[in-house]
Parts: structure tokens; sequence; C-alpha cells
């Protein structure tokens, strides 16, 4: 009996939490090409590095392995220097756009966001943490199958939860361009066979 009232008190949990939802983005109702996160209106603002040339940068997927070694060629970067204009620099800060799939985006997406700040807390807080061992018991919690029916992204909402809460802090593409840094874009693939989605401007909410 008391069994079966533990069960049915989950199932109720479960039931009101599925009466909230995520926050849906306002739907764009007109672009405008002189605004918003986009290259060609934020990287001739680009301070403190070579304007005549650009320094783009590819991650591709694979997983965790893929962002442990995009965050190698960063730690490479940042260790190497060159000149330019008679002024010793480090490659990295010439770095104007870093480009990424799967694994290789969470590098670049953090980078955007954190610059050096990286260095200090890539490694602990998104590398060599057991990131698929935290998805898969927030799966197996009764609080969080409402997401699983209903038509609910399911596990790739709760895996955006979790990236958000560990590593971007509810960050948006909209907190990028006071950052500073290299501009990111994160390509990603649509539900229409053969057709592609480049992921480079979000709302500020």
């Amino acid at each position: 009996m008391r069994v079966s009232r533990v069960i049915m008190g989950l199932l109720a949990a479960a039931a009101l939490a599925g009466c909230a939802s995520r926050p849906v983005n306002e739907p764009i109702a007109k672009v405008d090409p002189q605004s918003g996160y986009r290259p060609y209106l934020l990287l001739p603002k680009r301070q403190n590095n070579e304007l005549s040339t650009l320094f783009v940068l590819s991650f591709s997927g694979g997983g965790t392995r893929a962002a442990a070694f995009s965050y190698g060629v960063l730690e490479e970067l940042r260790r190497t220097e060159i000149v330019v204009d008679g002024k010793r620099r480090r490659m990295i800060d010439e770095v104007d756009l870093i480009t990424g799939v799967s694994g290789g985006s969470f590098t670049a997406l953090a980078y955007a966001l954190y610059g050096e700040r990286l260095f200090e807390e890539y490694e602990q807080r998104f590398l060599k943490r057991d990131v698929q061992g935290e998805l898969l018991s927030r799966s197996l919690n009764p609080f969080n199958w409402w997401r699983f029916v209903g038509g609910s992204a399911g596990r790739s909402e709760l895996a955006a939860d979790l990236y958000d809460e560990i590593l971007f802090e509810g960050a948006t593409f909209a907190d990028l361009p006071a950052k500073g840094g290299p501009m990111a874009i994160a390509p990603a693939p649509t539900f229409r066979p053969g057709r592609g989605s480049r992921s480079s401007r979000m709302t500020s909410t």
C-alpha cells in the first residue's frame, strides 16, 4: 500500500511538472539586415587584431573528444606568438570567427562567451565532467518523465537544460557582441532532408 502511494505521488508530481513549459522565443516579424549578430556588421568593429586578415577556425564534431581537441587548438594558439606590424601578439587574439558542429560547437560558443575565462574553467565544468551520466540520471528522474510525452523534445530538452546550467549560464547570442571576442556560428541540421541551418542569431530573452 505504501509503495502504491509513493508511485501515485510521483505520477501526480510529474503531471504537475508537465503543466510547465519552456519559454519560446518571440518569432521575428521582420528581419533587419543592418542589426543583430551578423559577421559583416560586427567583424569590422573588432579591435586589437589585424583587420586586413580574416582568421577563421572551424571545429568538427565528435562528442567530448571533439570538444577536447578544439580546446587543445585554442590552448596552442594562446601559447603561440606572432609579430604583426612590429608588435608581438598571441595568435588566438587574431581569431575573428569560430564555427563548430556537435562537440566542436561547445568550445566555439564557450570561448566566444567567456574568452580567457575558458582556460580556467572549461576542463572542470565540461570536459572532465560526466555529462552523459548526468543526462542519464535526469532522464531516469520521474519528475522529468513528462518531457517525453505529448510531443515534448524529451532528451534534447533535458540536454539543453543541462548545458545551460553547467556551461552557458543562460546566455544567448545577444550577449556575445559585448564580450569583444571572436564571433561564433553553430551550424545545425533542420528537419528537411538535405537542408541546413546556421545558428548565429538568437533573441535577447
